[in-house]
């Protein structure tokens, strides 16, 4: 997972993702430990669903514009969503505050 998270910031690709019964797709910015000690994802968000309760059953994405700060632990099912993003949101600041140690940023 670390591996797929710092390709994807490397290449500036989006991630799709799973975290807390919602899909979904992010911009990720840094990764890291958190000052907590937890292993974190500082991301834009920028598309939320609902996770299906049936494979056949198609929830539309919604756009949902903002920063997240994931626990890597609570992350399923990631993968590329196959897009990328040209540059850095608004607001994202290198050596991320919330982080004690940083595997890789923008």
């Amino acid at each position: 997972m670390l591996e797929t998270i710092i390709k994807a910031i490397h290449d500036r690709e989006e991630l799709s993702l799973a975290y807390y019964s919602l899909v979904r797709i992010v911009e990720p910015h840094a990764v890291g430990v958190s000052i907590t000690g937890s292993n974190v994802l500082w991301c834009f968000q920028t598309q939320v669903r609902p996770a299906a309760a049936k494979p056949t059953m198609f929830i539309p994405p919604t756009l949902c514009y903002d920063w997240e700060l994931l626990e890597l632990s609570q992350i399923s099912s990631l993968h590329p969503a196959g897009r990328h993003f040209a540059n850095e949101r608004f607001g994202y600041k290198r050596s991320n505050k919330h982080m004690v140690t940083i595997f890789a940023e923008l």
